[in-house]
């Protein structure tokens, strides 16, 4: 890659583009000035021009992984919509099956569309997730960085929105363990046991894997608290 004649936000951008590709192939260690300067194809001390500090290096890819994130969920079409409330169940019905916007149908449709989102995550973009992960760990003592990578892949009102729709009760607690699910689907698929076993990502087989999962989750929320 190179960066002669480019602009500087298309340079910093390479830059940290660069940086997250170090960070997912070789670890947070690998991710020197010096390192980037070779990938890149630049005399020695051109990133550095950029970003002096190696701080300031991790800080440019940080909120570059969260714009990834806003970026990729809007062209997405926020990754899934929620279904439309359905009427009030008639008295003796079953609230999972047929409460308000529990329409099996509309459910399952919504939660495929998460379900395409998250295969994203852990497909098309493998390496910002994996970067992401290990820069977790990196800066678990920077307050700063820390909760801007805690950023989740897909915001907290739009999957509240989406159980709302389904009916949930309290959508916006549920939101928190959902978003907690999603993360913990990514992770294990990028770098954990299912890496080895799962489909492949971009396959109907891997969606299906990965909606199956939320699928169960919504559904257990639809019936809490009513099977306590």
């Amino acid at each position: 890659m190179s960066l002669d004649n480019g602009s500087s936000p298309d340079r910093r951008a390479a830059i940290a583009d660069a940086a997250i590709a170090v960070i997912a192939a070789d670890g947070v260690r690998a991710l020197t000035h010096r390192a980037l300067d070779r990938r890149l194809g630049l005399p020695p001390g051109s990133v550095s021009y950029y970003h002096r500090t190696r701080k300031a290096l991790l800080e440019a890819v940080v909120r570059e992984l969260a714009a990834r994130n806003r970026a990729d969920f809007v062209a997405s079409g926020q990754g899934f919509s929620a279904p439309a409330p359905a009427p009030a169940p008639g008295p003796g019905a079953d609230s999972v099956t047929s409460g308000p916007g529990a329409r099996r149908d509309d459910l399952a449709v919504a939660v495929r569309g998460m379900a395409v989102l998250v295969d994203r995550m852990i497909g098309v973009r493998r390496a910002d997730s994996v970067a992401r992960y290990a820069l977790t760990l990196e800066l678990a003592a920077d307050p700063d960085l820390r909760d801007l990578l805690a950023t989740p892949f897909f915001a907290h009102g739009a999957a509240a929105d989406l159980l709302a729709g389904c009916g949930v009760a309290d959508p916006a607690g549920a939101a928190d363990d959902l978003i907690s699910l999603v993360d913990g689907l990514v992770f294990d698929r990028c770098v954990g046991r299912r890496a080895r076993t799962a489909p492949a990502a971009g396959t109907a087989a891997s969606i299906d894997e990965l909606a199956r999962a939320l699928h169960t989750f919504v559904l257990g929320c639809l019936r809490w608290p009513h099977d306590r």
